[in-house]
């Protein structure tokens, strides 16, 4: 059933079917805003705690999540991958080791290429820091033993490739890592 109720903070008149309701939807909206700044940290916590002793929960929900909100999820990959452009190719990469069972160090690319000084250990020129994927001449990863072959993905097993060296190194099209840098 529902009741005419006076907003106890602004004075607004509203309808509500729940007699309790003493605030109007913007001041309801407003306070809860105001709470969560204030309480940020402790909701973040107990949330992670939840998920974490309800795995299947928050499983299902994510489940779900994604299922009515596709645009959504679509929309912030979009963004996320334009903000880093470098974090899919890496993604890959875990992955690939991942299903073949390899051994995976993580590796700043940067360790690779100063450790190599800047030099292709395919065609030995120089490589400019400042050329950019999807430039031939940019700087790329290369996996000396190629994990298609058994290779390991940790630092004695990488060096600095121009990207069509590496590309024209290939293996059958099984190992273009490239680390956009």
């Amino acid at each position: 059933m529902f009741q005419t109720i006076i907003c106890e903070q602004c004075g607004r008149i509203f309808v509500s079917e729940y007699p309790r309701q003493k605030f109007c939807l913007a001041c309801r909206t407003k306070r809860e805003e105001e709470y969560y700044k204030a309480n940020a940290e402790r909701i973040r916590k107990h949330s992670r705690e939840y998920r974490k002793a309800h795995p299947e929960r928050a499983r299902e929900y994510k489940r779900k999540y994604y299922q009515t909100h596709p645009e959504r999820i679509r929309e912030y990959t979009r963004k996320y991958h334009q903000a880093h452009p470098g974090a899919e190719v890496a993604r890959r990469a875990r992955r690939h080791v991942r299903l073949k069972n390899s051994i995976r160090e993580e590796v700043d690319p940067y360790y690779i290429y100063k450790r190599d000084n800047w030099i292709c250990q395919i065609c030995g020129k120089k490589v400019n820091p400042k050329l950019k994927y999807p430039d031939p001449m940019s700087a790329s990863i290369d996996h000396i033993v190629p994990l298609s072959l058994g290779g390991t993905h940790e630092r004695k097993n990488l060096q600095l490739a121009h990207w069509i060296c590496n590309v024209r190194k290939n293996n059958g099209g099984h190992d273009q890592l490239r680390l956009i840098g």
